[in-house]
């Protein structure tokens, strides 16, 4: 495991580049873990991601967070612009909310 070896950000860095995606993948379940664990779980929301308040922060356990799956019905993200304007997608400057 990687991520046991992660200090500092310099410890990153001296990851080996095939191990990345690794070590990324062990970061996420160690982070999901830990807001199901620690976390209160709230509800499911309407696309199967469940919810949590974890330290007083929402925090949402999503498994597939970069879907391009559409669902008219529901907006899954916000997504927060350096620009300080909300957007509901990802790659999509024309996705602006305001």
């Amino acid at each position: 495991m990687y991520l046991e070896t992660i200090n500092s950000p310099e410890d990153v860095k001296k990851v080996p580049r095939e191990a990345l995606q690794t070590l990324a993948d062990e970061t996420r379940a160690a982070l999901k873990a830990d807001v199901k664990a620690n976390g209160k779980y709230l509800d499911t929301l309407e696309y199967g991601a469940d919810r949590y308040d974890y330290h007083g922060f929402s925090v949402v356990v999503d498994e597939d967070s970069m879907s391009q799956e559409e669902n008219k019905s529901a907006v899954k993200y916000l997504i927060l612009r350096p620009n300080g304007h909300l957007y509901s997608k990802w790659d999509s400057q024309a996705s602006l909310i305001f």
